[in-house]
């Protein structure tokens, strides 16, 4: 490889990097707007979601379908801990909705309401059991996410469990 190749792959690395810093400037002045916007609102909660999929990225090769090995978050985040500002009344469910649909996350749910995917990944993938589940404050939910109104302080989590739940703890 000639120098001015050296050079011209420096600067195109050096390009999408100073193109990265500028889109995560956006999104970070974007939240900031948001949060200033609806702090001190009455009837709103200050809480935390996260999405995680630390169990499949431990073992992927439970996916029946291989080929989605590769949206699997090295690390298990698949949405970072954000904070979010409900208005009085939101389900965990509702805020869910919102951030995927402000983050072009995909969801799908069943004729129910339950939720049956989250971005790449569905029930079942990985066998019978498989799929999402939530925790409020660290303690694994059985009561259904629309009905389950947040509170000041709630830290959420969805994560993506390889046996209904059982080997989700405090994600």
């Amino acid at each position: 490889m000639t120098e001015k190749e050296k050079d011209k792959k420096k600067n195109i690395k050096k390009k999408r990097m100073a193109a990265l810093i500028v889109l995560a400037v956006l999104i970070v002045v974007s939240a900031a707007a948001e949060l200033i916007i609806n702090a001190g609102k009455e009837g709103t909660a200050n809480v935390h979601i996260q999405i995680r999929c630390d169990k499949l990225a431990e073992a992927p090769e439970k996916l029946k379908d291989q080929t989605l090995v590769q949206y699997i978050p090295d690390d298990g985040e698949a949405l970072a801990r954000l904070k979010y500002i409900a208005n009085d009344g939101d389900s965990a469910l509702d805020i869910l909705e919102k951030i995927c649909s402000n983050k072009n996350i995909e969801i799908k749910k069943n004729s129910e309401g339950a939720i049956q995917s989250i971005g790449y990944f569905k029930n079942g993938d990985c066998g019978q059991g498989s799929g999402w589940v939530y925790t409020v404050n660290g303690r694994l939910m059985d009561e259904d996410p629309a009905e389950y109104i947040v509170r000041d302080g709630d830290e959420i989590v969805w994560a993506f469990s390889l046996n209904g739940g059982r080997d989700i703890e405090d994600v």
